[in-house]
């Protein structure tokens, strides 16, 4: 033996380790880079064609609202134009259509295509927006002037992305350059990817649509302004971050209902701001819709491990985007109309029954039928009380009652015992029901004894109010029960059967005979696990029992 010592195995998912180098390494990163990347390139050149179609949208509804028909023919070219341009786009940078040519040549290809294919619609869109902006300020129109200027920003900045995104060195380490290469890319998109691992055990995640609060964390403003007023028609409040750094110092001040979230921002993407929204308490119920340009599987996939609602891609569409928005509302009315009624249950429940006993019923856990326990039970009854109510006004003996059980009522729950009710001026509580508690003995006797010191409390406030003091007579017995839900299908109660019951009332009504305030069977006295002084009183028949029991006073 060597003396080491066996490191205890692991149960349930381990995390996958990722390969540490080599050839088949360096293949899998390329390809995994080289998808990314692409998903990048399309989402750089999709937010420009986006834009013109989502503004010229906007322009034709506000145009039909306001009664400008004489602008719509222009403006449904516009959107004609830029829906062409997208889908020629999305052909020219569909992997089907890359695999079939070589990647040297489709590299060479690609400018020419971008320039030859694209070019022409969007110069249509060009040109009749500089001819509507000339034309509605004749006419007096000028409110669609910005939107249109939009419009036009956004072709320029597709034919200048156009150019520079090709000539990047990431996009040529990924689709040009030698395998070693890849390695060099780095940036947003790198960081998100290495980000991506499988979950570990720990990790995994167990408002009617209308006016709702949204937060829209995107980095790229004109994505931001026109998801922010797709949603503010909808009638929506909308508040935007240009990053999820930002995003989070907003919502340490502010409430939302929804976050929309995009993936791909500097300082903290979005699948970083994802992970610490569902590791919060506080932002863990907020659902979540995933925006971006990204489509690669493992990216969804673990974005909705992590707790997102949803994931569209870019560029979104607004009817779907409504549809899917108002279903994650709907989803959260529903989760938090079911917490407020449970938490609704449990308050009503909890004023009528201890909040184990509440818990336990409410979960179903207790069988109907019933269920053998080993328990301590404990009745403490106040002495005299009778002849108090006779020469006290009721209103003072209710007050009283309440001053006695809510000092009481604490001492019984600190020592692990569940009060199953009140009878008239008794306490009637277990220890070791409907939970099971070790040493209930020990427990229900520590019980007795601050309840002893807490009644010097009671009586100093009573008397300061021109009372009497109160005395009292504890008895406690251990041993078998039969715990169960008793009584009618309209009105149950939990509550204990069983001849363990019936002694500890009994003892507790020897209290007065004996003049003591506590007195404890010889069962649980044989049950007490710490040294407690007692005095053994004279054996006594009670009523029931054939033979005597031996009874102890706590001193």
């Amino acid at each position: 033996m060597t003396g080491k010592k066996n490191k205890p195995s692991r149960t349930g998912p381990r995390k996958m380790a990722r390969p540490s180098g080599g050839k088949e390494t360096q293949k899998a990163d390329s390809s995994l880079t080289r998808r990314i990347v692409l998903s990048n390139v399309r989402h750089e050149l999709r937010t420009p064609l986006n834009a013109i179609i989502g503004y010229s949208e906007m322009l034709m509804e506000d145009a039909e609202d306001l009664g400008q028909d004489v602008l719509i023919p222009d403006l449904k070219k516009i959107c004609s134009g830029g829906k062409e341009a997208l889908a020629l786009l999305n052909e020219i940078l569909d992997p089907a259509n890359m695999a079939k040519e070589e990647r040297d040549k489709y590299w060479e290809n690609l400018e020419d295509k971008l320039k030859h294919l694209i070019g022409p619609p969007l110069e249509a869109v060009k040109g009749t927006s500089e001819s509507l902006v000339a034309r509605v300020k004749k006419v007096g129109h000028e409110a669609v002037i910005p939107d249109l200027e939009r419009i036009l920003s956004a072709s320029k900045d597709f034919l200048r992305l156009s150019k520079d995104i090709i000539h990047l060195p990431k996009l040529k380490a990924a689709f040009g350059g030698k395998e070693h290469e890849v390695a060099d890319t780095s940036g947003i998109m790198k960081d998100v990817v290495s980000r991506i691992s499988p979950l570990g055990e720990e990790e995994v995640l167990s408002v009617v649509a209308g006016r709702c609060c949204i937060l829209v964390v995107e980095d790229n403003e004109m994505n931001r302004d026109l998801l922010t007023r797709h949603l503010e028609r909808q009638g929506h409040i909308i508040r935007t971050a240009e990053n999820g750094r930002q995003a989070l110092e907003i919502m340490k001040e502010e409430s939302f209902d929804l976050v929309l979230l995009d993936v791909l921002m500097p300082e903290m993407n979005g699948y970083q701001l994802l992970k610490r929204l569902k590791q919060e308490e506080r932002w863990r119920e907020i659902p979540v819709i995933m925006i971006s340009a990204l489509e690669e599987k493992d990216i969804v996939a673990r974005c909705i491990e992590m707790g997102a609602d949803d994931y569209m891609g870019k560029p979104f569409n607004p009817v779907l985007l409504k549809a899917r928005i108002n279903s994650c509302l709907e989803r959260k009315r529903l989760r938090d109309l079911e917490k407020e009624q449970e938490r609704v249950l449990r308050e009503a429940f909890g004023r009528y029954m201890d909040e184990e006993i509440r818990d336990e019923v409410l979960s179903g856990r207790i069988p109907l039928e019933g269920e053998i326990k080993d328990v301590t039970v404990m009745f403490a009854d106040l002495r005299n009380f009778t002849p108090l109510t006779e020469s006290t006004p009721p209103k003072a003996v209710v007050r009283i009652l309440n001053d006695y059980f809510t000092e009481m009522a604490p001492a019984v729950h600190r020592h692990h015992g569940s009060l199953l009710r009140y009878v008239g001026d008794e306490i009637y509580a277990v220890f070791g029901a409907p939970l099971p508690l070790k040493d209930h003995p020990c427990h229900a006797l520590e019980a007795a004894l601050e309840m002893r010191r807490l009644l010097v409390v009671v009586n100093e406030k009573i008397e300061g109010q021109g009372s009497s003091p109160l005395a009292h007579g504890i008895g406690i017995h251990s041993g078998p029960v039969v715990a169960a839900n008793i009584g009618s299908p309209d009105r149950l109660a939990y509550d204990l059967v069983g001849d363990t019951v019936n002694l500890a009332s009994r003892i507790q009504g020897l209290t007065k005979k004996f003049e003591a305030d506590i007195l404890i069977s010889a069962t649980t006295k044989a049950c007490l696990t710490k040294h407690v002084a007692v005095e053994k009183l004279p054996s006594i028949k009670v009523k029931g029992k054939r033979n005597p029991m031996d009874i102890f006073r706590v001193l």
